[in-house]
């Protein structure tokens, strides 16, 4: 248990981990538990809940995080391939390891500004975006993507693969942060390299994370 003492929050709604509804004052402790208040105890803060609604967290099982940058409002309205290969694509061909490094920012700072702990990302320059969500303090299962085509990153699968042995070898459940392979579609990877991503996956004991149906 932490020493930290919680926080009370008066006249609130809370849902507990397990969907068990609160209405009242209650406790949030530091190690994620929660308990009534009798209103006489020593917190770190007194808050009113009154318009609170305390629940768990979002989480966003697919994201691209540092397009925070270059994708919103961008060719809207073009069919998928076309905005892939016309707008996306080149703009993405100029992607330094910094872009990503501003790009996830800020998409680590609208995360908690929305309340989201989470996100499954699939982007270029996996470890940068890594070192961004731990540095916020936000949880992540970072893909590298695989592709085929030359990517930003890495000029072919196999060197994208190749990179991934070693950041999957560095996964640790105690850690913020989690690797995975993140083979971009069955457009841009061929039935040999998704089997390579399969092969890899299973003797690192790690995920893969695809467009499964993007056509």
């Amino acid at each position: 248990m932490s020493d930290t003492p919680p926080v009370r929050y008066r006249n609130t709604v809370l849902y507990d981990r397990g969907g068990q509804r609160t209405v009242g004052d209650v406790l949030l402790h530091a190690d994620g538990r929660s308990s009534p208040s009798n209103g006489d105890e020593d917190v770190l803060e007194d808050i009113d809940g009154s318009k609170r609604l305390i629940t768990r967290s979002f989480q966003n099982w697919h994201t691209h995080l540092a397009m925070q940058l270059n994708a919103r409002d961008f060719s809207d309205g073009f069919p998928l391939h076309r905005w892939l290969n016309e707008a996306i694509f080149p703009t993405e061909a100029r992607i330094t390891p910094e872009y990503v490094r501003m790009g996830s920012r800020c998409a680590a700072a609208e995360m908690i500004r929305t309340g989201c702990s989470f996100a499954a990302d699939m982007y270029f320059f996996p470890h940068v975006t890594g070192q961004v969500l731990t540095g916020a303090g936000l949880r992540g299962l970072i893909g590298g993507p695989v592709s085929d085509a030359a990517l930003p990153s890495h000029p072919d699968a196999a060197s994208a693969l190749e990179e991934l042995d070693g950041l999957l070898a560095t996964n640790n459940e105690a850690d913020l942060v989690q690797y995975a392979i993140a083979t971009h579609s069955v457009y841009l990877c061929s039935e040999e390299t998704l089997q390579r991503a399969s092969e890899l996956a299973e003797k690192r004991e790690g995920r893969l994370h695809i467009h499964v149906s993007e056509t």
